[in-house]
């Protein structure tokens, strides 16, 4: 009987909440939608759930939420009756989205034009703008002398409801300028000045124009010449309008300068000794000045200001007006004023030690400027000893006539002078820095510690930073002062009260742009959800990681509706997303050049390559290259399949990056001394498989595994290797774990950091020999010494373990020299070298010498960095380099050392860089003195 009673009452209350609410049984939910929509995404930003009561309110935030990503134009809500609830069906027509424009007839260039281009991939398609960009590359071609111009413009509408933009650019010829006339109007000048104005006209603007390409370019500059010539003679302000008249079946245009002079103001200036005509201009006066400010009086009284200001009290300033309605201005500077002591007074005459602060000015030329600085900085020292009403009540001046010199007096109310006392913060805060309130808590624990005033603000605005990172946007901050006397002194004890306000915190995402990744991968990727308290950090890092991806052409994330936070707490993002192309070729050349000399007759070689990118092949944030690089030693060519976060593998809230390569490379080392034949031949073909990780902001791990064939052949000389092992494929099996941690604030234009590599390769011989390993470390350091003078040091160092020297593979083996080790000497060039003697044509004995290489390597690099002009920087350098062939013991043999010099030209996509280094130490009885090399990229 309780039993149904409560069933009863239960039942009541459901129904009397539903009909309160007006909710009711959402038993269906269902979707269409004439664009590509998830039904996770629809989901997750309707937060509707089946078999659930919802209110009104709940549909129409839905739709609120679906308005809000962009991508409809209209949603349309069916409501239908069924047994126990109701069906509720979303009816979603989707916006014609702008896809991607393509500029057709313009073989170079197509940026300029595309970047007229408003509209972002994934963007509503609107025609205005697509019609105003249209318009703009019309204007802009004509700008470039292409007056002839035709643009035509197609819009392919895709069936997935998206927009594709194809511009159709035809040039036509260039017009050139024919004929070039001006006439003055109204004609003010003199018959001299207008004789001068012709001249100029015709050896400058007519020489510099005609005949010559009619861009927009060639005609402003001309036209600012002309202006700048113009206010030389006296005019101010004048004025210059320039007619075209075209001639579009002759390809060519006449140009009419019409010019207004404006108002005659010429002024010249005589006398001046100490200040230039041209700094008097610029400095006292201004370069424009208004008609109403040219009366001989106001700029006498302006220049006597300014040379008072200077320190010339004496100086006498008069103006005569010249026949031409000039004015003539006749400066008698006299001789400047020389400070010779600055006191600092109280209110009672009585003298403030505080003066050494004006000693830098004593016995030099009065400067008002710098009086002023220097009493800026009393008075801020006064304020950070607890002086806050500190005020300057006057400042007298008493001039020495004789000794042309003055005595500058400064009165001062030094005011009371507070002292730190207690601090307290209302409410208590756990989530506070102890630590920053700390250092000010040990000060008021001192006897008498004077109240930095700008402690006030500096504890104020870490408050505000620190609410501001916790979510807090709309926290007030209010100062509250009580003062108490301790032995007739006044302490301060400061209440920080504190109105948190809402605590602001993420809303929902809106994805946007142009991707075919799933909404729900692309939400594992974010370092934030719903509900989070807000971090912009978290945004930020979401933003980088996206980016780390290397799928996306653009990646886009900002807050939306932040006006409404305050009311809402919630702030919806929004993340734009466009996709690269599917299907990528990239194509690089380059050449390596270095000095001609007899070690290395053939160093120097172009450098061809191309890149075949398949870009998330299978939609699951996957990427797919094939590789092929070829110069006239290397033949390298390899395909390498990444995928995130492969077989769901990750580790804690950071994602896996799982890679695949197989790869096939060919070298053929030239470094066979006295001829042009190379050393030998390598060949190295494999399969890795690996994994990788950044577990922590700028620390990364690498695992991976493999199994390689390496072969060695073609030998010539003495390379110290095991003839047993000359012309055989040899498998072994690998593991190669590594570490980085990079710290540094960019990579293409490194200034402030540091960059640690650390990795071991363990190799497994499959056939016979023993197990050997590869220790490789590297170091980097950079600092700011000043300003854009950026110190850096590089550290390398490399191990083979249990292994002799004969037995380890040439191209497993460590080598020095070159633009990027030892810079003074060749290309892997750095001792131990093989020697064997041979008998020359002429009965001569000889030796021929082959470079080794070693199986321990220690290398060093100091560089000292410097901006010479613009984008081009310089660099002084001191490398060193050892490599051994019998472990660390090794490195007691001689060590090569280069000093030397370079050049670095910054462009976007790294330095062009010129090396010139010197050696310490010749190599061969015939060897040059230095090396050379032009590359690209930073040493390190």
């Amino acid at each position: 009987m309780h039993l149904k009673i409560k069933f009863f009452i239960l039942n009541f209350l459901i129904y009397f909440s539903c009909n309160a609410e007006n909710t009711f049984l959402l038993e269906k939910l269902t979707f269409d939608s004439d664009v590509n929509f998830s039904n996770y995404e629809f989901l997750y930003l309707t937060k509707l759930k089946q078999n659930s009561f919802i209110s009104d309110l709940e549909i129409k935030n839905a739709k609120k939420n679906l308005k809000s990503k962009g991508r409809f134009e209209k949603i349309i809500i069916k409501i239908d009756n069924l047994n126990n609830g109701k069906h509720v069906h979303f009816s979603l027509k989707g916006n014609w989205i702008f896809k991607k424009i393509y500029i057709i007839g313009v073989l170079f260039g197509k940026h300029d034009y595309s970047a007229f281009y408003k509209m972002q991939s994934g963007d509503y398609f609107d025609i205005d703008l697509h019609r105003l960009a249209i318009d703009k590359i019309v204007e802009n071609l004509k700008f470039k002398g292409y007056y002839n111009c035709i643009v035509k413009d197609e819009l392919i509408y895709n069936k997935d409801k998206t927009i594709s933009v194809y511009i159709k650019i035809k040039r036509n010829k260039k017009f050139f300028i024919n004929n070039i006339n001006f006439d003055l109007s109204p004609n003010i000048c003199t018959e001299n000045e207008s004789i001068l104005i012709t001249n100029f006209f015709q050896t400058k603007i007519f020489k510099n124009l005609n005949k010559k390409i009619a861009t927009k370019e060639n005609i402003t500059k001309s036209t600012r010449k002309f202006l700048n010539y113009l206010k030389f003679l006296g005019f101010v302000n004048p004025k210059i309008i320039i007619k075209k008249n075209i001639y579009k079946k002759n390809n060519f245009l006449d140009l009419i300068f019409s010019i207004n002079l404006g108002k005659k103001q010429k002024l010249g200036f005589v006398g001046n000794k100490n200040f230039s005509e041209k700094y008097i201009r610029q400095n006292f006066l201004g370069t424009d000045y208004p008609s109403w400010f040219f009366t001989p009086e106001i700029i006498a009284q302006e220049l006597f200001d300014n040379y008072y200001k200077k320190g010339y009290w004496d100086s006498v300033i008069f103006y005569k007006k010249q026949k031409d309605g000039s004015f003539l201005f006749n400066i008698n500077e006299n001789l400047p004023i020389i400070i010779k002591n600055i006191l600092v007074k109280d209110l009672e005459n009585n003298l403030i030690k505080e003066t050494d602060i004006f000693k830098e000015l004593e016995n030099k030329i009065f400067d008002e400027y710098l009086l002023n600085q220097f009493i800026n900085k009393l008075t801020n020292r006064f304020l950070k000893h607890g002086f806050w009403d500190f005020k300057i009540l006057d400042k007298s001046f008493k001039k020495n006539k004789k000794e042309n010199s003055c005595d500058i007096v400064i009165t001062i109310n030094k005011g009371e002078q507070r002292f730190l006392g207690n601090i307290k913060i209302i409410p208590d805060l756990n989530f506070l820095s102890k630590k920053f309130f700390d250092k000010y808590q040990k000060l008021s624990d001192q006897d008498l510690k004077p109240f930095d005033y700008y402690w006030l603000l500096e504890q104020k605005n870490f408050i505000l930073k620190k609410m501001q990172k916790l979510g807090y946007w709309y926290a007030l901050v209010e100062t509250i002062l009580q003062e108490v006397l301790v032995d007739k002194k006044t302490k301060i004890n400061l209440i920080w009260k504190i109105n948190l306000g809402t605590q602001i915190k993420f809303g929902p995402t809106y994805l946007r742009g142009n991707s075919k990744v799933s909404f729900k991968k692309i939400l594992k990727e974010m370092k934030f959800k719903e509900g989070d308290i807000w971090d912009s950090f978290n945004m930020d890092l979401t933003r980088k990681n996206l980016k780390k991806l290397d799928l996306f052409k653009m990646v886009q994330i900002e807050p939306n509706e932040i006006a409404l936070s305050r009311d809402t707490g919630f702030v919806p993002i929004n993340l734009t997303l466009i996709d690269k192309e599917p299907i990528e070729a990239a194509f690089r050349f380059g050449y390596f050049l270095t000095n001609k000399n007899f070690l290395f007759k053939k160093a120097s070689t172009y450098r061809v390559g191309t890149s075949l990118i398949f870009n998330n092949p299978t939609n699951n944030l996957d990427k797919f290259t094939l590789n092929a690089d070829l110069t006239r030693f290397e033949r390298k060519f390899d395909f390498e399949y990444k995928m995130l976060s492969p077989f769901g593998i990750n580790f804690d809230d950071s994602r896996v990056i799982g890679k695949l390569k197989v790869y096939s490379n060919k070298s053929i080392n030239p470094v066979e001394v006295e001829n042009s034949q190379s050393a030998y031949q390598s060949i190295e073909n494999g399969i890795l498989v690996g994994i990788n990780n950044e577990f922590k902001r700028d620390y990364f791990w690498r695992f991976g595994i493999g199994n390689e064939w390496v072969r060695t052949e073609k030998v010539r000389g003495n390379i110290n290797l095991d003839r047993r092992l000359i012309n055989q494929t040899l498998p072994y099996f690998f593991i190669s774990p590594s570490f980085v941690v990079e710290k540094i604030n960019d990579h293409l234009d490194i200034k402030k950091g540091s960059i640690n590599f650390a990795s071991f390769r363990f190799m497994i011989p499959e056939c016979e020999g023993k197990p050997i390993g590869k220790l490789t470390t590297e170091h980097s350091f950079f600092m700011p010494f000043y300003k854009d003078i950026i110190g850096a040091l590089r550290i390398r160092l490399g191990y083979i373990f249990n292994s002799t020297f004969n037995t380890i593979q040439p191209s497993q083996r460590f080598f020095l020299g070159g633009p990027f080790t030892v810079r003074g000497y060749e290309k892997d060039a750095i001792p131990p070298y093989g020697v064997e003697e041979y008998v020359d044509e002429y009965g001569k004995i000889k030796k021929k010498y082959t470079i080794q290489g070693g199986s321990g390597m220690f290398n060093a690099n100091l560089e000292l960095r410097f901006p010479v002009y613009k984008l081009l920087h310089g660099v002084i350098f001191q490398d060193v380099g050892v490599l051994s062939q019998t472990g660390f013991a090794g490195f007691r043999g001689k060590w090569y050392p280069s000093t030397g010099v370079g050049l670095r030209y910054k462009t976007p996509i790294g330095s062009i860089r010129f090396d010139l280094g010197f050696k310490w130490k010749h190599l061969l009885p015939d060897d040059t003195n230095y090396s050379w090399y032009l590359t690209l990229g930073e040493v390190f």
